[in-house]
């Protein structure tokens, strides 16, 4: 029986085609996209949950006084919340809508309506700042101080985007509706500028995580958000806490300029595994 592991969105298409089966999930709950797929818990009574992660290969035969050493290194990089923190992620803006789905004259998103370069505080799920936030998400319903500190500190100190934000939104969810609203209203009143509810959630979309491609991910976010009829001048800084593909954070922001905003930065509490589309 060939038998594999594998995310979600990889395992989707080739389900939905009747070529695979799932027999449980890696999870502590039932996935939304397979509720009739019970947990590992339920499936084997084995209590195992497990999400994202990486991996190091090393030729065959490697000594091992020299696997050992580098097991001992990688551990301590893996444990090193305070190396983690340093390393800057870079939120590239898209330039092109995908080539089936295009919201401007031409697939080319106008310079004028691109998000700015924006910037992740971690990589969701690593040590330190990367557990705070999905503990935070998924546990306990409300993101720690410790997180809104440290993003303050990097927006002021290290990223300093230009011009400085004047206002700050947020991405609304229907799933969580005060998790990422409750966490931009304080990082708003530490950066000392307000904070404003100018997106709204007009309809419910399926989790991006879920979306097997870019391209599905950006068609998934297209028709659900609009923004407030007053949207404040000035540059923004606009909030959420887990980008994956980007799509949600670009049409987000493509809003805002539409309704004369000025530049947009996204910053996002965590960045999801990279995937390629």
């Amino acid at each position: 029986m060939d038998l594999v592991t594998c995310s979600v969105p990889e395992a989707r298409a080739i389900i939905e085609a009747g070529k695979a089966r799932s027999l449980a999930v890696m999870a502590s709950e039932r996935n939304p996209a397979f509720k009739d797929v019970p947990t590992l818990k339920e499936a084997m009574g084995i209590d195992y949950t497990t999400g994202a992660w990486r991996g190091f290969a090393a030729p065959k035969g490697l000594p091992a006084d020299i696997a050992n050493s580098l097991t001992a290194a990688l551990k301590k990089v893996n444990e090193a919340a305070e190396f983690l923190g340093r390393v800057d992620i870079v939120l590239e803006p898209k330039k092109r809508w995908p080539l089936d789905m295009s919201l401007s004259a031409t697939s080319v998103i106008p310079a004028e309506l691109r998000n700015g370069v924006g910037r992740a505080l971690c990589y969701y799920g690593d040590a330190g700042f990367g557990r705070l936030v999905r503990e935070g998400k998924y546990e306990h319903g409300r993101f720690d101080d410790q997180l809104v500190e440290a993003s303050a500190q990097f927006i002021r100190e290290r990223w300093q985007p230009e011009p400085f934000p004047k206002w700050v939104t947020a991405i609304p969810s229907r799933r969580h509706p005060r998790l990422v609203y409750d966490f931009a209203s304080r990082l708003a009143a530490l950066l000392g500028v307000p904070f404003v509810a100018a997106i709204v959630r007009t309809t419910d979309a399926d989790e991006q995580k879920l979306m097997a491609n870019s391209s599905m991910q950006a068609r998934n976010v297209v028709g659900t958000l609009e923004t407030i009829k007053e949207v404040p001048q000035g540059p923004v800084l606009l909030i959420d806490d887990i980008v994956d593909s980007g799509w949600t954070l670009t049409i987000a922001g493509w809003l805002l300029r539409k309704k004369g905003s000025s530049v947009v930065h996204p910053f996002t509490l965590a960045r999801a595994t990279a995937r390629k589309t």
